[in-house]
């Protein structure tokens, strides 16, 4: 029984789960998670998703959008649910090496997508959007990127501006 809470965002509304790569492993195993969600209804399942073949830790192992089955960085969750308060377990359905990975539960503040390496995308929130994301203190911030292909050899810069009052 996992006994972790949220300290932020308790409610877990817009909480979505990823599947992390721990340590290396075969792909092709599928597998669903049961949670508990934003309304406090617990034994809800995601839909059961396809891992890939990861060697590189960290990887989202559900995101490789070529395979049937797979679900991008976030695991689909049931019904018309979402968000997720907390991880009651996972299924491992098929296949014979799980590999090792983590379930974490985060909550996107936004989101962009660039097409391709030559192509560069600028978002300012403030007059694109009206308002911008709030990120709550102590809130650890990242970016996942989900390429087509590999990511060796391209580079990727960026900046993020961030205000307070």
């Amino acid at each position: 029984m996992n006994s972790a809470v949220l300290s932020r965002y308790t409610d877990g509304a817009g909480v979505e789960i990823m599947a992390v790569l721990a340590a290396a492993g075969a792909g092709d195993q599928t597998f669903r998670v049961r949670y508990t969600n934003q309304d406090g209804v617990a034994d809800r399942f995601t839909s059961t998703v396809i891992m890939n073949t990861a060697t590189a830790v960290g990887s989202i192992i559900s995101g490789q959008n070529a395979k049937a089955s797979a679900a991008g960085p976030f695991l689909p969750l049931q019904g018309t649910d979402t968000g997720v308060r907390s991880i009651e377990g996972v299924q491992m359905i098929s296949g014979a090496d799980v590999g090792l990975f983590h379930l974490v539960l985060v909550k996107p503040l936004a989101s962009i997508q660039v097409i391709e390496q030559t192509a560069p995308v600028e978002v300012d929130y403030l007059t694109m959007q009206a308002s911008a994301p709030v990120i709550k203190d102590g809130a650890y911030l990242n970016f996942i990127c989900l390429p087509n292909g590999s990511l060796s050899g391209v580079n990727i810069h960026g900046e993020l501006t961030t205000l307070w009052n």
